[in-house]
């Protein structure tokens, strides 16, 4: 077997194993839309999937981590597509436009909605997982700004602007499922971004 063979074989393995959990994902949000989480099984889960609970242990630790799946890869997709931005273009604008380019290649809509709704029924669950994820964007957004800023990760200024950032992108998907997933989510992304663009600019005077 030659070394193509192998990277194939791995990627195909890779593409198998993200479809299947994708699959008990969407699964798990469509029963904590109706339920609370608190309620379903694990059990449940694996029949609602299709599979047993030992392979739905070998995707996910527990109920909060399939809560946490989708921030977490919507956060990755942001953080990838800041770090491909210009290098001259001002904070603000590079996270907007990043955002902005994250929705139009949103392909989840679904998803984000049920897993929003799921949010809503099942307050306590979320929390958790929204903490771990909220932690880990306030982290991940820090040190990008630090990166485009060129100052220290730990300096106050990269941690206020991480959070201030944070807290953008978690209200705007919150008011998105506040109204049923009706209007557009980038548009409110960018609104959100707008604001604080205004307002940095204000200050500037």
């Amino acid at each position: 077997m030659s070394l193509g063979d192998t990277v194939e074989m791995g990627g195909g393995w890779n593409a198998r194993r993200e479809r299947m959990s994708r699959r008990i994902e969407r699964s798990a949000l469509m029963l904590f839309a109706k339920e609370r989480a608190e309620d379903v099984t694990v059990e449940r889960l694996a029949n609602a999937a299709g599979i047993s609970v030992r392979t739905w242990f070998r995707y996910f630790a527990g109920r909060d981590e399939v809560l946490a799946a989708l921030p977490m890869r919507k956060l990755e997709l942001i953080t990838n597509l800041v770090r491909a931005r210009p290098p001259e273009e001002i904070l603000v604008e590079a996270f907007s436009e990043a955002v902005a380019a994250a929705q139009e290649a949103e392909t989840e809509l679904d998803m984000v909605l049920l897993w929003g709704i799921a949010v809503h029924r099942s307050p306590e669950p979320a929390l958790r997982a929204m903490a771990q994820s909220a932690l880990t964007m306030n982290g991940v957004f820090q040190a990008i700004i630090a990166e485009r800023l060129g100052i220290d990760e730990f300096d106050p200024k990269a941690g206020a602007l991480g959070a201030a950032f944070s807290g953008l992108v978690a209200y705007s998907y919150q008011r998105w499922v506040a109204e049923g997933g009706t209007g557009s989510l980038a548009d409110m992304l960018a609104e959100s971004f707008g604001v604080l663009s205004e307002l940095h600019e204000g200050s500037s005077r």
